[in-house]
This record gives structure tokens, C-alpha cells and sequence, in this order.
């Protein structure tokens, strides 16, 4: 059904989507034969969700939370509050954390391209998907290094916003 703005899902519409999630990445880890799985947890709701569905994935299949890397990738653009957010949740669900930085990579890439950085603003669309994009290749060569599928939240929080960065946020 169409929903529209006034819409509220009920608490069984909630389950029954979660399930879904779950149901789906429980299709790819058995026909993959992959047993790891990497997440970006940024603190928000829409990677604590995605968080969420890999850890009842993995319990589906009776696979150990450590299998679940959840890797927070602070920028410039990360609130102290969603980073906090970020490590509680991890600690709580027993899942392996990794945490990598992408400040000085992006302020490297922008440099290579001959980009000023010293005027660098949360207004300045460039800035902000170049720091979308660097989290994007950590976590997909981090899975590549870890033998692990990369999960992600899609671009479907980012879309209802009216941005979703090409090459970073739809990748997973």
C-alpha cells in the first residue's frame, strides 16, 4: 500500500518488514556461503536498523555476533551524540567493532583533485559526499579483506531526505 505522511505502521507492519529484512540477507549469506558480515554504524536510526537486521540474521543462522563487524567511520560531519549512540549499541549487541576515521583520507582525496580544503563546509555538497563515498570504499575493502558482505541501509533514508550520494549510500 501507499503510505503517506499521516500513515502510522502498527507494531505487527513493523515485525513483519523487520522479518523481511532479515529474511532477505538470511537468502544471500546461504547462497553466498558468506558468514561475515560488515556494517557502517553511524549513530542513526537507519544504521541502527540495518545493524539490528544483520544481528538477527546472523542468530537465524546460528552464526556468532563477532561474525557481525560493525565499523564507525567518524568524518567531520559526525555529532558526538550519534557517535556515542553508535558505540552503545555495538557494545550492547556483542558484535565486533572497528572503528577507522575518515577525516585525513578525504582531506587527501580532496587535495589529489586540486580541491581548496580550507574553507570546507557542512553546506558544501562536495565535502559531505566525498565523506560518504570514503566511508563506502573502507567498508567494502574492509569486507573484502574479512571475507564478509557489506550491509548497508540503501539509499532509502537518504532518498525521503532528497539526497543520496551516487557511489556511496545506494551501494550496499
Amino acid at each position: 500500500r501507499k503510505l503517506k505522511p499521516s500513515d502510522r505502521w502498527n507494531e505487527q507492519e513493523l515485525h513483519e518488514a523487520f522479518s523481511l529484512q532479515k529474511a532477505g540477507l538470511f537468502g544471500r549469506l546461504s547462497n553466498t556461503g558468506i558468514g561475515k558480515l560488515a556494517v557502517g554504524v553511524s549513530g542513526d536510526v537507519d544504521s541502527a536498523l540495518a545493524l539490528l537486521a544483520a544481528c538477527g540474521t546472523l542468530d537465524m543462522l546460528g552464526l556468532p555476533r563477532e561474525n557481525l563487524i560493525a565499523v564507525v567511520l567518524p568524518g567531520f560531519d559526525t555529532a558526538d551524540a550519534a557517535y556515542y549512540n553508535a558505540l552503545k549499541l555495538i557494545s550492547v549487541l556483542g558484535v565486533s567493532l572497528r572503528e577507522i576515521s575518515v577525516k585525513d583520507s578525504v582531506l587527501q582525496h580532496l587535495a589529489n583533485i586540486g580541491r581548496d580544503t580550507s574553507n570546507l563546509s557542512y553546506d558544501d555538497d562536495q565535502f559531505l559526499d566525498a565523506q560518504t563515498r570514503e566511508r563506502s570504499i573502507v567498508l567494502f575493502d574492509l569486507a573484502d579483506q574479512e571475507g564478509a558482505l557489506v550491509v548497508g541501509t540503501s539509499d532509502l533514508s537518504e532518498i525521503a531526505l532528497g539526497r543520496c550520494t551516487f557511489g556511496g549510500d545506494h551501494m550496499s
